[in-house]
C-alpha cells in the first residue's frame, strides 16, 4: 500500500515525546557501527569542505567584518563563495540523512553503508531541503517586509515571527522521511498529516537536539581559541583540527538524533494512519 498525499483517514493520537525519543536513542547508541558507516563519506566530505573554505578565505572574512568589503571589494562575492560552502555541506547533509531515514524505517535490511550509493531520492531530498528553506525565506520576507515598511520595531513581533516560522518548518519535516524510503508525500500532505500535532513535534524535535547541541556548544567553547587562531590566519593547528572533527560528529550525533525523531513521528502519523 502506498502512503497517499492526502489527509489522514484516521484522526492521529497525539505523539508519545518520550518514546519516540527513546527509540532514537536507542536506534543510534545500539547501532554504533551502522552510524560510523552513515557518517563516514559526509564527516569527510564536511571536514574537507570546511578545511578548504577557510585556508582560503579565513582571513578575507576576519578583513570583510572590519571594514565592509576587504580584498573582495563587493561583499557578495564573499557570500556567494559561502553559499559554495553551504550548498557542499547540505550534500553531505543529504547523504547522511537519507541513509539514516531509511535506516530507522526499514530497519536492518537496508543497513548504512561507508560508500552511499547516490540515486534519485537523494537530489530529491536536497532539492527539497533548498526548497524548503526558499519557503521560509519568502515567508520570513512577506511577514517582516510590512513591519519594516511601518517601521514597527517590535522585539516581541519578530519573536513571534521566528516561532512561527520554526513551527512551519517543524510541520514540513514528514514530508523528508517519504523521501528517503520513496514514498509520495509532498509538504501538503505533511501539513495535513501533522495537524494537531505542531507543539508536539516541536518540543520532541526539541527533546532530542538540545542535549547534543549543548555537548557541541561546550566542545566549540572548548577549541574556541585555536578555531578563531585557524579562522583568522587560514592556518590549521592540531588542536584546531580536532576541535573541527569533534564538534563534526557531534553534529552529526544531533542529526542522528533529530531524523530519527522524524523517522518516529512519520511512522506514527503517516504510516500507521494510512495502513
Amino acid at each position: 500500500m502506498t502512503v497517499q498525499d492526502t489527509q489522514p483517514p484516521v484522526p492521529a493520537r497525539p505523539l508519545p515525546l518520550l518514546a519516540i525519543a527513546k527509540e532514537s536513542f536507542d536506534l543510534l547508541f545500539t547501532n554504533l557501527g551502522a552510524f560510523v558507516a552513515a557518517m563516514a563519506v559526509p564527516l569527510v566530505i564536511e571536514l574537507l569542505a570546511v578545511w578548504a573554505f577557510w585556508t582560503t578565505y579565513g582571513p578575507e572574512m576576519v578583513r570583510l567584518s572590519m571594514d565592509g568589503g576587504g580584498s573582495f571589494g563587493a561583499p557578495g562575492i564573499f557570500f556567494l563563495r559561502m553559499f559554495g560552502l553551504l550548498l557542499v555541506l547540505m550534500i553531505a547533509y543529504a547523504l547522511f540523512a537519507v541513509a539514516w531515514h531509511r535506516f530507522a524505517l526499514l530497519g536492518a535490511g537496508d543497513r548504512p553503508r561507508v560508500l552511499p550509493a547516490v540515486q534519485g531520492r537523494h537530489m530529491r531530498f536536497l532539492l527539497l531541503t533548498y526548497g524548503v528553506g526558499l519557503l521560509i525565506g519568502l515567508i520570513a520576507m512577506a511577514a517582516l517586509v510590512p513591519l519594516g515598511a511601518l517601521r514597527v520595531n517590535s522585539q516581541i513581533l519578530l519573536v513571534l515571527v521566528s516561532f512561527g516560522l520554526i513551527l512551519i518548518f517543524t510541520r514540513w519535516q514528514l514530508a523528508f522521511p517519504a523521501i528517503a524510503v520513496d514514498r509520495p508525500l509532498g509538504l501538503g500532505g505533511a501539513w495535513r498529516a501533522s495537524r494537531g500535532q505542531t507543539l508536539r513535534l516541536f518540543w520532541l524535535f526539541l527533546l532530542v537536539v538540545v542535549p547534543p547541541a549543548a555537548v557541541r556548544w561546550l566542545i566549540d567553547r572548548t577549541f574556541q581559541q585555536d578555531m578563531g587562531a585557524f579562522i583568522m590566519t587560514g592556518t590549521i593547528s592540531l588542536p584546531a583540527a580536532a576541535g573541527l572533527a569533534i564538534s563534526a560528529v557531534m553534529g552529526y550525533v544531533m542529526l542522528a538524533m533529530l531524523v530519527g525523531a522524524i523517522s518516529g513521528a512519520y511512522r506514527r502519523l503517516v504510516l500507521q494512519q494510512t495502513s
